[in-house]
């Protein structure tokens, strides 16, 4: 079945720790919806929980509060773990033993009905939380006795600079905003080794600024789990997750470089969404259909319904069975499927082999089956069990476009006996739960789908 996720977009900005009470963790997140859009200056009701253990979805909670934050114009909320309302002490947390988790859970309506829910690890623990806690570790064999991780926290709290030896520092900006310029832009290429940075900033060298809607340049590439990275190097990682994804057929790119997600079904990868190139597979641009009177070409073309590109996103574009024919309509390595192809599909969804010839509705549920759980008007929705996830784009022909919202219609790249002028064809509707198998006219304008060779 086809799931619906609501996604929350996490992000560790910065963790605070101060060396005196209260002890607390700076946190901030991107908030977005089910439709994966930032939810920008609304109050939200968040859960956040500390938990501990080898793996996050057994980890037991040490630590649990509430807090009701405003997002900003970005979606961004910033809490300050340690600070909301809890009955737990946050201070007994022994960070030097195990490790540890941070688990949201966002009510988007500022509630406690929790709906969107997030864990991540704590893959360094902050300095001076660790440190604090350094006296009351106890006398593990084979490691240092109590004392002396005591004496180690008390001579690591020693080298933090003192607000007196922080003022007889030189030349080194007080706030963030004062590197280069009043915006917060940090444009000076110079690079502060540990000392300095120490100096700079009290609680051993961690970030503590808001930025906001600010920018940070000239970031180096990372090297530490604690680095921050800069856009190349998101950039360059998107592409290689990219690249594994394709060489596992759980996406693939066409021509254009539109991508699509894949669903396996029985033996046979289709794509999850209706194609939407404009080229076929050796770069050659498609004839594009313009007037209504263009679908009456026998070359290859292709078109958006109502000539209207908003349409491509959701439901694809449409081609004539001329594009079909040319076999370089899919991506390489992907096909047209044949008439043989479909039958196939609908034998494992479930239809009796004794309809699989038969023109018409056949079948029972197939069409369900393959049919969204969204998208077909006049509550003609289906199940999509299969994953198909199939929409119903319309149909442009010579005299107009029709029926989107309510039919779709996919070419097979088999001939009907009538060689010259029909192709095979499958069609779902929203009213009704089987499968169609009829016949159209080869200059129609109808989706496609391909399938993996």
């Amino acid at each position: 079945m086809n799931k619906v996720y609501i996604t929350i977009l996490v992000m560790l900005f910065s963790m605070i720790v101060l060396a005196q009470s209260p002890e607390k963790i700076s946190y901030q997140a991107i908030i977005r919806n089910s439709e994966n859009n930032l939810v920008t200056n609304q109050q939200v009701g968040m859960q956040i929980s500390i938990l501990k253990g080898a793996v996050a979805n057994t980890a037991t909670p040490v630590y649990s509060e509430i807090q009701t934050v405003t997002t900003n114009a970005n979606g961004l909320v910033s809490v300050e773990i340690g600070m909301g309302t809890s009955s737990n002490d946050f201070s007994t947390i022994d960070w030097g033993n195990g490790i540890f988790y941070i688990k949201t859970e966002t009510d988007l309506n500022g509630g406690t009905d929790y709906t969107i829910t997030g864990t991540s690890q704590l893959l360094s623990v902050p300095f001076a939380l660790y440190a604090a806690k350094a006296g009351n570790v106890p006398d593990i064999e084979g490691l240092a006795t109590q004392k002396a991780l005591e004496d180690t926290a008390i001579n690591l709290r020693s080298s933090i600079p003192t607000e007196s030896d922080f003022a007889q520092i030189e030349d080194i900006p007080t706030l963030i905003s004062e590197l280069s310029n009043d915006v917060g832009y940090i444009t000076r290429d110079t690079t502060l080794n540990e000392a300095e940075v120490d100096a700079f900033v009290s609680n051993n060298g961690y970030a503590t600024k808001d930025m906001g809607n600010e920018k940070i340049t000239n970031l180096g590439t990372p090297t530490l789990e604690s680095d921050a990275v800069n856009k190349a190097y998101v950039d360059e990682l998107k592409e290689q997750i990219e690249e594994l994804k394709l060489s596992l057929n759980l996406i693939v790119k066409d021509i254009d470089g539109n991508i699509y997600n894949t669903v396996t079904i029985g033996n046979q990868i289709w794509m999850k969404e209706n194609l939407k190139t404009t080229c076929l597979n050796d770069s050659t641009i498609l004839d594009k259909a313009v007037e209504n009177i263009d679908w009456n070409s026998s070359s290859p073309i292709f078109g958006w319904y109502n000539n209207e590109i908003n349409y491509n996103n959701t439901y694809g574009a449409l081609y004539n069975w001329y594009s079909v024919n040319t076999g370089k309509i899919c991506p390489i390595g992907w096909h047209v499927p044949s008439d043989e192809d479909f039958k196939e599909l609908e034998l494992y969804l479930g239809m009796d082999s004794l309809y699989l010839d038969s023109l018409g509705f056949r079948g029972i549920n197939e069409g369900s089956k393959l049919k969204n759980t969204n998208g077909w008007g006049n509550n003609g929705n289906g199940t999509n069990e299969s994953g198909f996830s199939a929409l119903p784009g319309g149909t442009g022909n010579m005299n107009a476009y029709f029926d989107n919202g309510t039919e779709g219609n996919w070419w097979s790249s088999t001939t009907t006996l009538d060689v010259e002028f029909w192709a095979i064809i499958r069609t779902l509707n929203n009213g009704s739960d089987k499968i169609k198998r009829t016949n159209l006219i080869k200059s129609a304008g109808i989706s496609v789908r391909c399938l993996k060779d």
